[in-house]
């Protein structure tokens, strides 16, 4: 069955009219899964031409992973689920850890610390964090301000559900 998949994948014809598309060049200590979704959203009017997204992915490689993908078993991917899963496996370590919303719960103004800096540090881990409720995390921005901070004190007089300004 694999045999007959790999046959197809190297036999497929382009679409008629199909020019390649640019891709981010993966580099590595880059991070697998931002690189698939950038392939994916490159490639995303043939995603059910599994053969054609095969054959291009090859083309999203640098030099050192295009030759790593090169030396792959010739039957090791026999459809598209499995370049993104090798991918994946093999660079694992160059992503980053997802960010957590305990970790920004965490995060206190330090005693001689600048609410600039209090505001950096915060905002900066929120914006890292996938899914995080804005309310949660206004609730506890302001939490963390002194007693008495006029900007603390201006949050509880109108208090914000929504991080426009």
């Amino acid at each position: 069955m694999v045999a007959k998949l790999v046959l197809a994948i190297e036999n497929a014809l382009l679409p008629l009219g199909f020019n390649k598309p640019k891709f981010k060049i993966y580099k590595e200590k880059s991070d697998p899964y931002m690189h698939l979704s950038h392939f994916c959203q490159v490639m995303a009017i043939h995603w059910w031409n599994e053969a054609l997204m095969c054959i291009m992915f090859p083309f999203s490689l640098g030099d050192m992973d295009l030759t790593w993908f090169e030396k792959l078993p010739k039957d090791s991917i026999a459809f598209w689920a499995q370049p993104d899963k090798v991918l994946v496996t093999r660079f694992m370590t160059d992503t980053k850890m997802p960010i957590k919303i305990d970790q920004l719960l965490a995060i206190d103004i330090g005693e001689k610390e600048t609410l600039k800096s209090y505001n950096n540090r915060y905002w900066e881990t929120f914006n890292q964090i996938r899914e995080c409720p804005t309310n949660l995390a206004i609730a506890q921005y302001k939490r963390d301000l002194p007693i008495g901070h006029r900007l603390r004190d201006s949050m509880t007089m109108t208090p914000s559900h929504t991080m426009k300004p």
